[in-house]
């Protein structure tokens, strides 16, 4: 068999017209006309998500919508094969924006992409007596009665709600802590917490019952952190992860629950590492009979 060495002649043929070019390293087919064609939104039932859709010309394999909270840094982003896809926002009081672009079966763009779209930040209408401040309220503690910090309608702080500086605490109590991947890395992520400056975020490796117990990991003004998670371990890992709120007044308050969170390995090493040591096991069985 003979092989071809790199870099070669090619000789490009158009319509009856030859071209050739000397001493080529790469050659990249890249279709002209492919691009998209309109992008839009639509709301989802689930107000931590967006439907998006779009249409396009050539053939197209793969899009990949990039998003984010500034039109500049859209760092986050999904992959897939259909003309649509759900965005999960992981701070609804925000306004992010997103590019869908065709991208070939290794992620590289190789056509025109759509401009970027705004997707506005929810606002949603307030219900007082959830433990949430939302638009129009000043206080939210959890119920309807006053006597206790805020008030019957949420609309005014009544005494030992707020600091000496005026600054009102913060109501995390109903936000849960939920887990995503996103390219590859896992990540806790929340709701933002209303008059929160920060966040502090906490690990612990066994079981505890309190975050005085825990360890300190990171403190961050996102409503995400990326947590270490291990491919290759051996055996199922999992910790604890909590999460404080930082409230204006310096108060901190617990967002939502300890959670406890697999930090490795994949659920498809383990089903390698059981069904090796299951044929193991059999060939020892046949050996010995």
């Amino acid at each position: 068999m003979l092989a071809k060495a790199y870099p070669i002649d090619v000789i490009l043929s158009v319509a009856g017209v030859d071209t050739k070019f000397d001493d080529v390293d790469v050659v990249t087919a890249v279709d002209s006309n492919r691009r998209i064609i309109t992008f839009d939104q639509e709301p989802n039932d689930d107000r931590s998500k967006v439907d998006l859709q779009w249409t396009y010309e050539g053939v197209i394999d793969y899009f990949k919508v990039r998003y984010g909270t500034a039109e500049d840094n859209l760092r986050l982003s999904i992959t897939t094969s259909t003309p649509e896809g759900t965005l999960l926002l992981a701070d609804t009081k925000a306004t992010y924006y997103a590019q869908v672009f065709p991208v070939d079966e290794n992620g590289l763009v190789n056509g025109e992409p759509s401009g970027i779209i705004e997707i506005p930040a929810i606002v949603a209408t307030a219900e007082c007596g959830n433990s949430r401040i939302e638009a129009g309220e000043v206080c939210d503690d959890g119920n309807k009665e006053s006597g206790d910090g805020c008030n019957e309608t949420c609309t005014d702080l009544d005494g030992n709600e707020q600091n000496a500086a005026g600054a009102p605490t913060c109501y995390p109590n109903s936000i849960p802590l939920k887990t995503k991947k996103i390219n590859g890395k896992y990540y806790i992520y929340w709701s933002a917490v209303p008059q929160a400056k920060e966040y502090i975020v906490y690990r612990a490796d066994q079981s505890v019952d309190t975050i005085s117990q825990m360890t300190l990991v990171s403190t961050t003004e996102e409503t995400m952190f990326e947590y270490p998670f291990d491919p290759y371990s051996e055996v199922d890992v999992r910790a604890r992860y909590a999460v404080e709120a930082v409230c204006e007044n310096d108060e901190q308050k617990q967002v939502g629950d300890m959670t406890p969170i697999k930090v490795g390995p994949e659920d498809t090493l383990l089903l390698v590492v059981v069904a090796s040591f299951l044929i193991f096991s059999i060939w020892r069985l046949v050996k010995s009979v």
